[in-house]
């Protein structure tokens, strides 16, 4: 179903809304070749203490003139660090659902991130991690702001996403999108950086709220589809993509074989 010019908020489809307004973000140190270079603690207290304690608010449209603002609650899902000089098993350090102290530790512990990635950067920086290196979170909904304009439904929606911590920022997205992280970025001052996701995975997302054009429809796609390139990666290791694999009705038939 094709929504309207009003189901949009700010030329955004809701799923972008979503996705601007829940990236994670952390101190700038500097840029290098358009790459951010952030502190792995850094993206933690600024990326996810407040949002776990309070939630992150999201602006969705209601096909029509009224706009509810959902919260989500992010749980830090998984982990996956690899040292810069060498992409081995040896060089790289995981961590998953099963183990979710370690997981926010790894962010947090500005004096175990870089060993735990074996690099040698003091800083606590990423600058030395490989590309591969992301992080992943699972957005649950707390409540919504005046939800009468959406059903109970529309509003359970999930997510799970990926978000690159060695490498550039996820590339294709829209005008609207770009311009909406440029706001953010104004308002969070100068040495703000974000981390947009470059893969995500929905699930309980039902309902005309989430209904998308082609254009936006196809960047999302392709976001699904390397969550489904990383499950081929990780095979079962990753639970929570697991779960919201065998739980998204776009990707049952997908992922049915699990």
């Amino acid at each position: 179903m094709r929504p309207s010019a009003k189901s949009r908020v700010n030329g955004l489809s809701n799923i972008d809304s979503f996705l601007v307004h829940t990236a994670p973000s952390c101190v700038l140190l500097e840029e290098d070749k358009g790459v951010p270079v952030f502190s792995l603690s850094s993206l933690w207290s600024h990326g996810f203490e407040e949002a776990s304690a309070y939630g992150s608010q999201v602006p969705l449209s209601c096909f029509g003139a009224s706009q509810v603002s959902q919260v989500y609650t992010p749980s830090l899902s998984a982990i996956r660090l690899f040292a810069s000089d060498a992409h081995s098993s040896r060089d790289s350090r995981e961590y998953y659902t099963s183990d979710e102290d370690r997981v926010e530790a790894v962010c947090s512990d500005s004096s175990s991130s870089c060993s735990e990635a074996n690099t040698s950067d003091s800083e606590d920086g990423n600058c030395d991690l490989h590309p591969s290196s992301w992080i992943a979170v699972a957005w649950y909904p707390l409540y919504a702001l005046n939800k009468v304009a959406a059903s109970r439904r529309d509003l359970n929606a999930c997510f799970l996403t990926f978000h690159a911590l060695g490498g550039a920022p996820a590339a294709g997205h829209s005008a609207e999108t770009e311009l909406a992280f440029a706001r953010r970025r104004q308002a969070a001052g100068a040495n703000a950086a974000f981390l947009p996701a470059f893969a995500f995975v929905p699930y309980k997302m039902q309902g005309r709220l989430w209904a998308e054009d082609e254009r936006s429809g196809s960047v999302h796609a392709g976001m699904a589809e390397a969550a489904l390139r990383l499950h081929e990666e990780l095979k079962s290791r990753h639970s929570d993509l697991v779960f919201f694999l065998q739980n998204s009705p776009a990707r049952r038939r997908e992922a049915s074989h699990f």
